[in-house]
């Protein structure tokens, strides 16, 4: 008979404590571009300790890692293939494309606003943040940088949007996940999150608006917003990439495929052979090209081997 017990808060916290104990060790001894992973492995080695000292044995603990990378595994392999989906989708021209629509109807003034609002409606629609911020996310980072608006703001304008929207959309794995986890309703459940999500998503939406018309949300330094640098920008766009409506199937494939409650990891590996097939056809784009921005990203550098 096991005699293992559930560890109590004080044991629980050990870990996390150790945890920012190496963090803030490494960062201090060895600077900030130190890795964190020698800081999590510790973590893990003082938590498997902690569930030792508690009765388990080492072959519960060891379950208990595998599970965990299990429950975890899901999402990575949805980065992996969101990396993938966006290199193919900027050469295909579609990121340029959305960039080059996104700079003649937006105005500095409401942008990051607009940013938010635009990523909590796909959001809500799709029920995903992760392909939110791949897709409009991505296009709306290129337009802060051509009108001259501060990009950590517009990083923070899109991840609340997008956070919004997977939080109460049906569609979403996670708000679906927690609701089934519990036995609840799942309308019930989206029902409790609107007393504490809406009060955060009006709060922001008033600071960006805020920020916007006090022009506070505009990048320190000088060369962007300027009705020529957009222009000039505009150009760039035009000059290396044909910019078709044909384009914008890929982003309409990917809203479809979500609605119709098609699993993230098949709907987003569509896309981006989507997204590769148009950078074959609209682009002229090589088998070689496709599979160095695959591999390590798309760079508009014609004389790369791995543009």
């Amino acid at each position: 008979m096991s005699r293992a017990r559930e560890p109590g808060l004080s044991s629980a916290l050990i870990p996390v404590l150790a945890l920012a104990a190496f963090l803030i060790g490494t960062h201090l001894s060895y600077g900030e571009d130190w890795p964190p992973h020698f800081a999590l492995i510790g973590a893990t080695a003082v938590a498997a300790l902690v569930g030792i000292l508690h009765g388990f044995g080492w072959g519960e603990v060891e379950e208990g890692m595998v599970a965990g990378i299990g429950a975890g595994l899901g999402a990575i392999l949805v980065l992996c293939i969101v990396g993938v989906m966006v290199a193919t989708w900027i050469a295909a021209g579609i990121v340029p494309l959305l960039i080059h629509y996104g700079l003649q109807v937006l105005h500095p003034d409401y942008f990051l606003v607009a940013s938010c609002l635009l990523c909590s409606v796909v959001s809500l629609s799709t029920g995903s943040s992760w392909v939110t911020v791949a897709t409009v996310g991505v296009a709306l980072v290129g337009i802060a940088e051509g009108l001259g608006i501060s990009l950590p703001m517009t990083a923070g304008a899109i991840v609340s949007g997008a956070y919004f929207g997977d939080k109460l959309s049906p569609l979403s794995e996670t708000t679906n996940l927690a609701s089934g986890v519990v036995g609840a309703d799942l309308f019930e459940h989206i029902g409790h999150l609107l007393w504490t999500t809406i009060p955060a998503i009006v709060l922001a939406l008033l600071l960006y608006a805020g920020l916007g018309l006090a022009g506070l949300g505009r990048a320190t330094g000088e060369g962007g917003g300027t009705p020529e640098a957009v222009s000039a920008i505009m150009a760039v766009l035009e000059e290396h990439f044909v910019l078709s409506p044909v384009l914008l199937l890929a982003p309409l494939l990917v809203l479809v495929l979500i609605w119709r409650r098609c699993p993230a990891l098949p709907a987003l590996f569509g896309a981006a052979l989507l997204g590769a097939l148009l950078a074959v056809w609209i682009q002229g784009a090589t088998s070689k090209q496709l599979l160095g921005a695959a591999m390590w990203g798309y760079r508009l550098d014609p004389g790369s081997d791995r543009t």
